[in-house]
């Protein structure tokens, strides 16, 4: 019986001190076509000014990442990749009556996590074929006005 504790106890930390990110809550953005229809207007407007596809092309998902009352969107570009199952993703910001892209990525799926960088909820990129808890992380930089990856 000791031995068998002794070998749980080695084993958790061994995944404690394995494991290469530290433990966050996230959520995935909850996608729809049905959004408002001021926010469709500024979506169509963006994408008609960036040469993007139409909008029948995207889900969106609307999230207040700051927490200021005014909700960024999350772009998913449809299809996603057949072979990678990557899909294309933007998030924008509302500003002044238009939109602002603050970061574009190909990923898996996404995911917003509870831990913030300057007040902005940090990105999370799955990209990993095997392991949806295996993320890159994109943190909000106030200098350069968009998400950065971050080295952890």
């Amino acid at each position: 019986m000791k031995k068998t504790v002794r070998n749980i106890g080695v084993y958790a930390l061994f995944l404690v001190f394995s494991h290469p990110h530290t433990a966050c809550a996230m959520a995935e953005p909850s996608f729809t076509k049905n959004i408002s229809p001021i926010t469709k207007i500024q979506l169509e407007d963006y994408l008609k000014r960036h040469g993007k596809t139409p909008i029948e092309q995207f889900f969106v998902a609307e999230i207040d990442l700051n927490e200021d009352g005014i909700p960024e969107l999350i772009t998913k570009k449809l299809p996603c990749d057949k072979k990678t199952k990557f899909c294309d993703y933007s998030i924008l910001a509302k500003k002044d009556k238009t939109l602002i892209n603050l970061l574009s990525i190909s990923a898996k799926n996404i995911a917003v996590s509870d831990t913030k960088s300057d007040g902005i909820h940090d990105i999370l990129a799955i990209r990993s074929e095997k392991n949806d808890y295996k993320y890159e992380r994109y943190k909000w930089s106030p200098e350069d006005m968009t998400f950065i990856q971050s080295e952890r």
